[in-house]
């Protein structure tokens, strides 16, 4: 029965190019002195394995992984009560939920007592 075969993985740093060299120790205490191959970008993990029969080295690139996207933060959206002695016209103001001073106007059409929906871009 063969031994496993020895494996790590190495991430191409930033700045390094096709042909920059990647010195790195393997797992047994040998010095390996590579070349980072042509199309490979930084991010990229070079996964090294060894042949436990021959001792020869092989390599594989992988891309890098995509950085995790922010979450879409939803609008932010709240509610205005139109005060019971308010008329179209009249100034009205009102305070957002993360604390911003609003100074809205009373749109036309809209009696008292309605509710106005507002959503911040």
């Amino acid at each position: 029965e063969s031994p496993p075969a020895t494996s790590f993985t190495i991430v191409v740093p930033e700045g390094a190019t096709a042909g920059t060299s990647l010195k790195h120790t393997t797992p047994d205490g040998k010095e390996l002195d590579l070349a980072v191959p042509p199309g490979v970008p930084p991010g990229s993990s070079l996964i090294l394995t060894q042949d436990p029969s021959t001792g020869a080295w092989s390599c594989v690139a992988e891309p890098p992984k995509p950085p995790a996207a922010p979450p879409a933060a939803a609008p932010a959206s709240f509610t205005v009560v139109v005060p019971e002695d308010a008329v179209p016209g009249a100034p009205l103001k009102h305070t957002t939920p993360d604390g911003k001073e609003l100074d809205l106007v009373v749109p036309a059409g809209v009696p008292p007592g309605s509710v106005l929906t507002l959503t911040q871009d």
